[in-house]
């Protein structure tokens, strides 16, 4: 008995091991090729964007280009205009703080555009373009509430040899008195049909 509790134990210690390191390999190793939203995320990931985003968002309300260079590219570091936009949004979260709004894990199988068919927004309906540099990539698009005059923030991030970086980091207008450039077209066209020029013409 004794024997053969002894060779159990030799057979059972590596096949655990392997079970062991064939699991970890599975649970860390990428999902498959495809675009996930928001809840499709896997959590694990999901987790560690929104650490990197609070860790951009601190560096963004600091106006601290400092910081902000460990999660910034090697090219977003040489860039002229990327002290400009760090100062630009940092001037723009003291009207009104930043939400996650929407968020992109890309998982890419080859170089070349990738279009994201945004649905179920009615009017608000859109497609976003995607430049697929890496196999991995994560686009979080940031908006204001509580203010009519909102402007987006939208970030590119992008798995590179050196770690998960912002490889892109833009701001632009998003509301106009609360409403989107869609919903101010419907408006405008609204004012033509009863011949209020003027008014349409300012929408």
């Amino acid at each position: 008995i004794s024997l053969f509790t002894m060779n159990l134990r030799k057979i059972n210690i590596p096949f655990i091991s392997v079970f062991l390191i064939f699991f970890m390999g599975q649970s860390c190793s990428s999902p498959k090729p495809g675009v996930y939203t928001n809840d499709q995320i896997p959590a694990g990931k999901r987790s560690d964007f929104h650490e990197l985003n609070t860790q951009l968002f601190d560096g963004l309300k600091a106006n601290d280009p400092k910081s902000l260079s460990l999660i910034f590219s090697q090219d977003m570091i040489d860039r002229h205009y990327t002290l400009k936009q760090v100062e630009t949004i940092s001037n723009h979260i003291k009207e009104g703080a930043y939400t996650l709004m929407d968020e992109y894990y890309l998982v890419n199988k080859r170089k070349g555009n990738d279009t994201i068919k945004v649905t179920g927004r009615n009017i608000n309906d859109h497609n976003l373009v995607i430049d697929a540099e890496t196999p991995e990539m994560y686009l979080a698009l940031f908006g204001q509430k509580s203010i009519p005059n909102q402007w987006m923030v939208s970030v590119i991030y992008c798995k590179l040899s050196y770690g998960w970086k912002v490889v892109l980091m833009d701001i632009n207008p998003y509301t106009k008195n609360g409403k989107t450039s869609p919903e101010l077209y419907e408006l405008a066209k609204d004012k033509y049909t009863k011949h209020y020029l003027v008014d349409a013409l300012n929408l």
